[in-house]
């Protein structure tokens, strides 16, 4: 799992919430210094919480994960390759761990107490180094207390949609922050029956690769067997681990009755 266990210091809560979009299109997600998040290596491990919501079924949330996933690893200006390690009970959120949870949140009252807004979908905490932006880990915990979710492949209406709510979520995992481009995955907001956001726009592999071509994942020097001059040392001591506390501009959802909620 690479980095399970490892220990950190911060955490970034990033997702869909009921607030104005950010003043410019793609926008990284930055480090307080302004460092955009990345990933510095090209291989991410994820899993799924085992409690999935009545409405969803395991089949169905794999394929959905995979395919959202799939939106962003495969951009040709930086592959990614995605392992996922399967549904768990009592999957831990910790940001500390290396393994990238997908968990669900199943009653508002459990969504209210961690702090988040009712029109909020989703919530994906990224844990980065402070200096260098490397990317960590990202969990995501989303909504079911609040909404319903479709995992159909088939556009259904009047509901969300899994696989474009996860999407819009996995961008922040990759180091983007909301677009102000209304079209684009990364928009701060959605509607029930809207699955375009699947598919990235323009501006959003825009702003992926921009941040990986600044930032290109490269084959890791060996490391070197531990000597008595190494032991003890602390490689996260140089370049502190954080996450930042969450946006209350996050990402927002369209309800019924026109209302908009948001994708945080």
């Amino acid at each position: 799992m690479g980095l399970r266990g490892t220990a950190v210091i911060a955490l970034a809560l990033v997702g869909f919430a009921a607030s104005p979009p950010p003043a410019a299109a793609w926008t990284p997600y930055l480090t307080q210094s302004g460092t955009p998040l990345h990933w510095p290596t090209d291989t991410l491990h994820y899993a799924v919480a085992s409690d999935l919501p009545e409405e969803l079924t395991r089949a169905g949330v794999e394929r959905v994960m995979a395919d959202s996933y799939g939106a962003w690893a495969t951009l040709s200006c930086q592959p990614f390759t995605t392992v996922f390690e399967g549904f768990e009970d009592g999957l831990p959120v910790d940001g500390a761990d290396g393994l990238n949870a997908l968990v669900w949140v199943p009653t508002e009252a459990a969504w209210s107490d961690l702090g988040y807004g009712a029109t909020e979908l989703a919530r994906t905490g990224v844990t980065h180094r402070v200096n260098s932006g490397e990317i960590i880990d990202a969990d995501i915990r989303v909504n079911a207390g609040g909404f319903s979710y479709s995992e159909a492949t088939a556009c259904a209406p009047d509901v969300y949609d899994l696989q474009a709510t996860l999407t819009h979520e996995l961008g922040h995992l990759f180091g983007l922050d909301h677009s102000a481009d209304a079209a684009a995955t990364m928009a701060w907001r959605t509607d029930p029956g809207v699955c375009d956001k699947r598919t990235l726009t323009q501006d959003d592999i825009d702003g992926f690769c921009a941040t990986y071509e600044i930032y290109p994942i490269v084959e890791p020097e060996p490391e070197p067997e531990p000597t008595a001059d190494v032991i003890g040392g602390d490689a996260i001591g140089s370049d502190v681990v954080e996450g930042r506390p969450p946006s209350r501009q996050d990402c927002a959802a369209g309800g019924s009755g026109g209302a908009s909620l948001a994708l945080a």
